[in-house]
């Protein structure tokens, strides 16, 4: 990490607490508020771009690992589908999102990412092939798919008016696939047509 902006981060607020002294000791006049003033704003202004350049960090860093985990997947080979499903179980969950994304993109989609990964609204990316343009929620699940979780997709896509794309770790039961409907906005993919989406992503890019 950059040390210059800590060191600046350290020193405005060395000032800070100067002005705070001789404010509690009425020695400011009107141009030392003043600069008080400026001083806090540039904090708060450093203090945001510390903050957007560490989430652009955090999302170099797991799109890398997520390249990385998809050319293991592929070493694993299109025989061994319940390896790579155990395997994908214990990615870190936001290394899933941008593995799902990574595989979509390769396979000629236009994905628009989030800025961040939390309060995303259900929704973890954006995907555009010609004229067509999709939603994507990922989840990793170990065991049965909450069909709550699938109701809700299915309704934030119907307001949305776009179709999407509900990709999971876990097993799909009976009420999640009621709830998903069939030919309604929402395809699940999971199992072995998530493994080959991962798969076939490899000759796709």
């Amino acid at each position: 990490m950059n040390e210059r902006p800590v060191r600046m981060t350290m020193e405005w607020i060395e000032y800070i607490r100067t002005f705070a002294l001789h404010l509690r000791a009425g020695r400011l006049d009107e141009m030392e508020i003043i600069a008080l003033w400026a001083v806090l704003a540039s904090c708060f202004v450093l203090l945001v771009f510390i903050a957007l350049a560490r989430g652009g960090d955090r999302h170099c860093r797991y799109r890398r690992k997520a390249k990385r985990t998809l050319a293991k997947l592929v070493s694993m080979g299109p025989d061994n589908f319940p390896g790579m499903m155990t395997y994908l179980r214990k990615v870190n969950p936001y290394v899933f999102e941008e593995l799902v994304l990574t595989a979509f993109e390769k396979h000629g989609y236009k994905v628009r990412r989030n800025r961040r990964y939390s309060g995303d609204g259900g929704i973890d990316g954006r995907l555009r092939k010609g004229l067509r343009r999709y939603v994507v929620q990922c989840k990793r699940y170990s065991s049965y798919v909450n069909p709550e979780d699938v109701r809700q997709f299915v309704e934030l896509c119907e307001r949305s008016g776009r179709k999407g794309f509900f990709v999971h770790t876990g097993k799909t039961g009976r009420a999640s696939k009621v709830a998903a409907g069939g030919g309604g906005p929402v395809t699940i993919i999971s199992g072995d047509r998530l493994c080959r989406l991962m798969m076939d992503s490899a000759g796709a890019g």
